[in-house]
């Protein structure tokens, strides 16, 4: 097998020979000249040697008066001899070289992994602000330099690794874990009221309960105290004297309140309309924005849409496509609102209202709307019966005394 292998790097002729051959072979062996696979036809005898002792044998055929004619060259030499006069390959061949060495040189897809609060977006537009993106170049970052700036870009993250494989490029992120907040534990406190209502439930994890189901609170009543003493019933008799316990409170209160919304809507409103649009096309080659016929910037107030047409290829886009950039022309105008949209207009800021000061997790049971016009706009007044969180962490400020 390695002598196969060597004849074929060096090359070799296979050769036919008529006449006196007993003899031929014989000088060629006395002469050194190694010849194999040989085969013998009728009064034809074949042969082989090495490409660069074929011309030793010419001496030899004269001297015996044989015919010698070559009938084959085979091996790498005549392969690359065979390879150069077609021009057309081998134009092919180093085309496909310096394609494949230019391609290798861009990024062909970005993944991003392991995110959950983050988004994919604010990801990616860091990593483009370091020169991770689909088709930047390879040698415009280095892995780690590129994870370092996209961890000072983006928040919440508390690990992160950037691994290219050859044109793929991916980015795994640990996203760090919010603290939860510790509600200080040490100091006593109390629960009050932070606004007047009717109790619908109470649930105390810690210190004692001053009020019970429909009972009715004013603003800053105590609803669960942090100090108390052991209760002793008439019937007890204890000469130790009464131990006074002080933790910090903790109890969810629900009542039922009563709360009045005001908003006020003008008759006049700015609103934004369309004018016009214009539309970009480009050819997306590896990050190279080629434009596809006469493009103009776009001036003024505007939106922009922006979609991709990517080649893709197993199922993965290629940094090759048609981009296709649209503006919307805006221009802002007065308007003046009907009694239908005022009162839209206005019911839509009381929920923005109402969602702003009422705490999480509250309800509106019921509420009674009033709309009044004047000529320059409408005001909506809401009184709302509600189901909220009342109870409110006050802290008990204890003196501490100390013996000389």
């Amino acid at each position: 097998m390695l002598v196969q292998a060597s004849h074929l790097i060096s090359g070799y002729v296979r050769f036919r020979l008529t006449g006196n051959s007993s003899r031929f072979m014989t000088l060629a062996a006395r002469s050194g000249i190694v010849l194999w696979g040989f085969q013998k036809k009728e009064s034809t005898f074949y042969a082989c040697i090495k490409a660069r002792e074929y011309r030793k044998l010419r001496s030899l055929n004269r001297r015996c008066q044989t015919k010698m004619r070559c009938v084959g060259k085979y091996g790498f030499p005549f392969y690359v001899q065979k390879a150069l006069k077609r021009k057309g390959m081998l134009l092919g061949a180093a085309l496909f070289v310096f394609l494949f060495a230019f391609l290798s040189s861009f990024v062909w897809d970005v993944q991003v992994s392991g995110i959950d609060a983050i988004t994919e977006a604010e990801v990616l537009n860091a990593a483009r602000a370091c020169g991770v993106y689909e088709g930047g170049s390879k040698n415009g970052f280095t892995p780690r330099g590129a994870a370092q700036s996209i961890m000072r870009q983006v928040e919440g993250i508390s690990w992160i690794s950037v691994n290219t494989d050859h044109c793929m490029v991916t980015i795994e992120i640990k996203e760090a874990e919010e603290k939860p907040e510790i509600a200080n534990e040490e100091n006593p406190s109390n629960i009050v009221a932070k606004r007047t209502g009717m109790i619908l439930s109470i649930e105390a994890q810690s210190g004692m309960v001053k009020v019970k189901p429909g009972d009715i609170v004013m603003q800053g009543d105590l609803l669960v105290t942090g100090i108390y003493t052991d209760q002793v019933d008439e019937y007890t008799t204890r000469k130790a004297p009464l131990q006074t316990t002080m933790v910090p409170s903790r109890a969810s209160v629900i009542a039922e309140t009563a709360r009045e919304f005001q908003v006020e809507v003008s008759t006049k409103k700015r609103v934004t309309t369309d004018t016009g649009e214009q539309e970009n096309r480009y050819l997306l080659f590896f990050g190279l924005k080629i434009p596809l016929g006469l493009n103009t910037a776009a001036t003024g107030e505007y939106r922009t849409y922006v979609s991709r047409e990517m080649l893709t290829l197993l199922e993965r886009e290629l940094p090759v496509g048609i981009v296709t950039e649209k503006y919307v022309y805006t221009a802002e105008q007065s308007v003046t609102l009907s009694k239908t949209q005022l009162q839209q207009e206005a019911l839509f800021a009381l929920r923005q209202q109402q969602e702003k000061l009422l705490p999480e997790d509250s309800k509106i049971i019921s509420e009674e709307l009033e709309y009044s016009y004047t000529d320059t706009g409408c005001t909506l007044t809401a009184r709302c019966v509600c189901e909220e969180e009342i109870g409110e962490i006050q802290e008990i400020l204890v003196e501490s005394s100390t013996d000389e």
